[in-house]
């Protein structure tokens, strides 16, 4: 009995189930007839970040890249970072004071745009310098690992 109750319940289900169709009659009156195809394509993009970077004195390159980029016509793809400690590497209350320097020009905000990718480019890269002086290291008053984070942001504007 509970399979055919099961059954049974099944077929209702699926004569409830229901699906719009829309069409236009063709005949001798209208003998012409047109349809939109169309399928929507999100928006997307892949940005690959440094994981770290161990700064030196002569000068760190790394490549801060965007590919696959999928964007609205007219929109910007836009990576900014943002330093926590205002381009200082702390350890306690010793610091050290360093550099960024994106594509040669040297970052002095304290969020700056990294990247940019228009609509139309499926990718694009740039350069990152990380650096600090010898008269820079010598402001640190302890020993230890002195760090800094720099959070990246992706944006399409």
């Amino acid at each position: 009995m509970k399979k055919v109750l099961s059954i049974v319940f099944a077929v209702i289900l699926l004569c409830s189930v229901s699906a719009a169709v829309f069409a236009a009659d063709l005949n001798e009156g209208n003998n012409e007839g047109s349809v939109t195809v169309s399928y929507g394509v999100s928006e997307s993009y892949v940005v690959t970040i440094p994981a770290n970077i161990a700064i030196s004195t002569t000068g760190v390159e790394s490549t801060l890249s965007a590919s696959s980029v999928l964007i609205p016509d007219g929109k910007t793809l836009t990576v900014t970072a943002t330093s926590q400690n205002g381009y200082n590497l702390e350890y306690t209350n010793s610091k050290i004071p360093y550099t960024v320097l994106v594509n040669g020009t040297k970052q002095t905000e304290a969020t700056f745009t990294a990247l940019s990718v228009v609509s139309g480019s499926t990718s694009g890269n740039a350069t990152l310098v990380f650096k600090t002086t010898d008269e820079d290291i010598a402001k640190a008053t302890k020993s230890g690992d002195h760090t800094d984070v720099l959070t990246f942001n992706c944006t399409i504007n």
